[in-house]
């Protein structure tokens, strides 16, 4: 007697299998993503976390010598010829905020080193004992006047009567970036260049209001991670009047 087998079993299996494959496919591609998600967190986490740990490292009252010291920070800008002028230190060491550890830019295209080896980031250097992250502080005196009356003026004085001294404002701007995922950070971040995508790092952060260095980290092609943060900060000298 001829039997005909119809295969029913068999498209059956098949249709399990193809099911099966592709509920697996999601799931790995859910995976993936998900582990790209956490890296992304955790990768942005690791560079506020060093952005911060520039600006507490500014306010800690063990750098405030080397900040307004007359041959600190505070004093190079107090000097009017520095008014325009932008510092930049590479947040890395023991005493990241020193003069001598600055480069600057002063109507020039480029940054100037201010003693033998200090000035700004480059491909060896590490911020926070963290090989894959750069961190770069830029310095810029705030020229724009005030809204409120007498901010910029010593407590305790009186603008008339007696001889007194504005003080200033700086603003501080903290770029952390993930140099450790870049094909080549030297030229992305460390070598200057006339391109307004390359050599980052080495730009303006306030060229006439245009912060070159953002527009740069924005545009690169390589889509860097980076994080950036800006603080002001006004220097006081208190002159508290006597009591009667």
């Amino acid at each position: 007697m001829i039997q005909y087998e119809k295969g029913s079993t068999l498209i059956i299996v098949l249709m399990i299998v193809l099911m099966i494959t592709i509920i697996g496919t999601l799931a790995i591609r859910q995976s993936i993503s998900s582990l790209k998600l956490v890296s992304n967190n955790q990768m942005q986490t690791l560079l506020l976390q060093n952005s911060d740990a520039a600006l507490m490292a500014f306010q800690d009252p063990a750098f405030r010598p080397h900040i307004t010291a007359t041959n600190g920070i505070v004093g190079f800008f107090r000097n009017e010829n520095h008014r325009e002028a932008e510092l930049v230190f590479c947040f890395s060491g023991a005493e990241p905020f020193q003069l001598s550890n600055a480069s600057y830019r002063l109507n020039s295209s480029s940054f100037l080193n201010m003693a033998t080896g200090g000035g700004a980031c480059n491909n060896d250097s590490v911020s926070g004992g963290r090989s894959a992250v750069v961190t770069q502080v830029y310095i810029k005196r705030e020229t724009d006047d005030v809204s409120v009356p007498f901010a910029d003026l010593a407590r305790g004085t009186e603008s008339l009567g007696a001889k007194t001294e504005n003080n200033i404002r700086l603003r501080v701007y903290v770029v952390s970036v993930m140099k450790g995922l870049l094909f080549d950070p030297n030229k992305t971040l460390f070598l200057g260049s006339t391109d307004t995508k390359q050599g980052c790092l080495t730009k303006s952060i306030d060229n006439d209001g245009t912060n070159e260095v953002a527009d740069c980290l924005k545009n690169n092609e390589e889509s860097l991670l980076y994080n950036m943060q800006v603080a002001e900060y006004r220097f006081l000298s208190d002159f508290e009047p006597s009591g009667s």
